[in-house]
């Protein structure tokens, strides 16, 4: 229904046939698909590299989905729509979404993404922003075997050695940290440290795994700027393909919508991918407005290049 509506394909959301069909799907199942898309979507880099980040969906406004995700607590009584939080995986290389989690719209984010983090394959790259930029995140991803590119806090002073920009750090486990995390901690971990001078004159600061050490300063500093993709890929999401608010009345609804909205955005990106190999472009070149259209799709695909 969702891939429907964005081509134009003429549905009846609202037809008794329909509704009844939809109600049957399987939890599950459904939340299992868009992973199986994203895993055949996309060639890595010499390691998979995935960015992090949440949103809020707004959601229909009933007693059953005020009660399972809340308001945000801007919204005066009686107004507004109840709003869920999502965390998602993108892979960096296509854009699709490999994993996700949703919650209480007011759920720290850290806190709702906590189950992904178990799910990642030993020897990934995680591009987080400064949220994330902390003792107990870098150690947590290091027992899991996973490299973090993190943009350095706003609080945090560093030793600079002279005027290099590329070195690393000795931190000390801090004495206070937040509940969730492990507290079977070292007392020191090794950060590298970058300091990148961007086109403006500001500088870009990241804290990186001591791991990445034969990756350069360029290509990381790179690698965090193109985190904004996932920016857009929210927009595809909600925008183009129309999830945005989630009409359902009931948070099971909610789950299944959100899934099926995955997977019909994980499909479209999957001939994104398609398009772009044929082409030899980077998968990004190619637009939301090209893939409407199946007579340039045909052309990407079967004319060549």
């Amino acid at each position: 229904m969702q891939v429907a509506a964005w081509l134009g394909v003429r549905l009846n959301a609202r037809s008794g046939a329909y509704a009844k069909a939809r109600a049957r799907l399987d939890l599950p199942l459904l939340e299992s698909l868009p992973a199986l898309v994203a895993a055949a979507t996309g060639r890595r880099r010499r390691r998979a590299v995935f960015d992090v980040d949440a949103t809020g969906i707004s959601v229909a406004d009933t007693a059953a989905n005020l009660e399972a995700f809340g308001k945000p607590p801007q919204h005066r009584e009686g107004c507004g729509f109840p709003v869920l939080k999502l965390v998602v995986l993108m892979d960096a290389a296509s854009g699709a979404v490999v994993d996700y989690a949703y919650g209480w719209g007011r759920t720290h984010e850290v806190l709702l993404a906590a189950p992904l983090w178990d799910r990642l394959p030993r020897g990934a790259v995680v591009v987080r922003d400064r949220g994330y930029a902390s003792y107990a995140f870098l150690w947590a991803m290091a027992q899991r075997g996973v490299e973090v590119v993190v943009r350095q806090h706003g609080s945090r002073k560093n030793q600079r050695p002279g005027e290099r920009c590329d070195w690393v750090e000795t931190w000390s486990r801090p004495k206070d940290q937040a509940p969730w995390w492990d507290n079977d901690q070292p007392a020191s971990l090794a950060v590298r440290v970058i300091w990148h001078r961007l086109p403006s004159g500001q500088w870009l600061k990241l804290n990186v795994s001591a791991g990445l050490r034969h990756w350069s300063a360029a290509e990381l500093a790179q690698l965090y700027r193109e985190r904004w993709r996932i920016e857009t890929m929210f927009a595809e999401l909600t925008v183009e393909l129309g999830l945005e608010p989630v009409a359902a009345n009931g948070p099971e609804m909610v789950a299944k919508r959100l899934a099926v909205g995955l997977l019909a955005l994980n499909l479209v990106l999957r001939l994104r991918w398609d398009v772009a190999h044929q082409r030899g472009w980077a998968c990004w070149r190619v637009s939301f407005a090209i893939l409407r259209d199946p007579l340039l799709v045909t052309f990407a695909l079967h004319i060549g290049r």
